[in-house]
């Protein structure tokens, strides 16, 4: 009786190691790909980080109060790809959703926004994608922000 036990066992544990590394490989490429958007994230936070340092050392003063990075969880992204009527693919989010990383970077003065944004966007590894001003244009509901959509290399 004990070998047939210890037979159930083996087997069952070589079973919820087959079912965990088939779940494992069908998600690794999302975990590389969401790795790219984490690694595009600390990019960006540093060399905002160095524009802050180079400021203070030039002006006396810091133009960052704060910076906050986030990436969008995966059932966001799926809701999203989903309301946009798109694939659920890795090529289709990259192509897609803008939104998967974000910087917030938060200024006392608001013409040290657009100073810091000439100075990021001057750099010549950063591509503008898009810009949308809403400060200049502010939203109905008073929202005022500038959003830049750019590209930056990273090195794995």
């Amino acid at each position: 009786m004990n070998s047939k036990l210890d037979f159930f066992k083996r087997n069952l544990e070589k079973a919820e190691e087959s079912f965990y590394g088939k779940i494992r490989k069908r998600f690794e490429p999302l975990q590389k790909f969401m790795s790219y958007y984490r690694c595009a994230l600390m990019e960006v936070e540093t060399r905002f980080k160095v524009l802050n340092e180079d400021f203070s050392f030039l002006h006396e003063r810091n133009p960052i109060d704060s910076i906050k990075t986030r990436i969008k969880d995966f059932e966001n992204i799926r809701k999203k790809m989903h309301k946009m009527e798109l694939p659920l693919n890795i090529g289709s989010i990259e192509k897609n959703i803008y939104d998967v990383a974000g910087v917030r970077i938060i200024c006392p003065f608001i013409d040290d926004i657009y100073t810091l944004a000439e100075c990021l966007i001057r750099q010549d590894d950063i591509k503008l994608v898009e810009e949308k001003d809403y400060i200049k244009n502010p939203k109905e509901n008073g929202y005022r922000s500038l959003h830049l959509i750019i590209e930056i290399p990273i090195f794995l």
